[in-house]
């Protein structure tokens, strides 16, 4: 088994949003919730079978709520669990450190476009525990993905080092902002050294802002894990 060097792992989000004020609050009542009140959605629990073959990930379909709801707050918890019914190796807990990133594909015309709203590099050793019976977790403000967590999405994430059960927690009421449109700038990629220092795969992009936006976030997560 190899392990890739002398690369980066990349990708850039715009995310363009407006002010959500207070007026918003009459339009919770509409869809049976009151505000504080939780929807879990539960995609892939510990009994989801390990996936097949080295490093391999879980992929599944998601069943997000597809109205327009308000979410004062989305959480994605992330649960690894050493057990002996990984397939990724014959030990409990992975021994290697990976890079791993939660991808999204969202309808876009008649093909789909991925979207990374996650990255992790996996914990490795030996004689790990991660918990015991109960897992660890790691948490994640999805918040400002809430326009492509809607309906059902294919969902692809982890490997197959630990068992994995992840959820997402869609908590009712007044978001902090309306977000109107998550864009790629940069796609999820994996490129070498040099060619991000000859600019030759990552070239410049012309972004044309929403005009009636009131804020810009860039997001990027740029690793030099090899």
């Amino acid at each position: 088994m190899t392990k890739k060097r002398n690369s980066r792992i990349l990708f850039l989000n715009v995310i363009y949003f407006l002010p959500i004020f207070c007026f918003l609050t009459k339009s919770l009542a509409m869809f049976g919730m009151d505000v504080g009140d939780t929807l879990t959605i539960n995609p892939i629990t510990f009994k989801t079978p390990s996936p097949e073959g080295w490093n391999a990930p879980y992929k599944t379909f998601a069943h997000f709520p597809e109205t327009g709801e308000l979410w004062e707050k989305i959480i994605m918890v992330q649960t690894l669990k050493c057990d002996s019914l990984t397939k990724g190796d014959k030990y409990p807990c992975g021994e290697w450190d990976y890079i791993w990133n939660t991808f999204v594909k969202v309808p876009s015309g008649d093909t789909t476009e991925t979207f990374s709203i996650g990255s992790f590099v996996t914990p490795y050793g030996k004689r790990l525990s991660l918990g015991g019976e109960e897992g660890w977790e790691w948490i994640y403000d999805m918040t400002d993905y809430s326009p492509i967590l809607k309906g059902n999405r294919e969902l692809t994430v982890g490997n197959n080092q630990e068992l994995l059960d992840i959820k997402f927690h869609f908590i009712k009421g007044v978001p902090p902002r309306n977000i109107l449109k998550v864009e790629n700038v940069y796609p999820y990629g994996n490129y070498k050294y040099g060619e991000l220092a000859d600019d030759s795969v990552l070239t410049n992009q012309k972004i044309v802002l929403i005009p009636n936006a009131e804020g810009y976030k860039l997001k990027s997560v740029i690793s030099g894990h090899g």
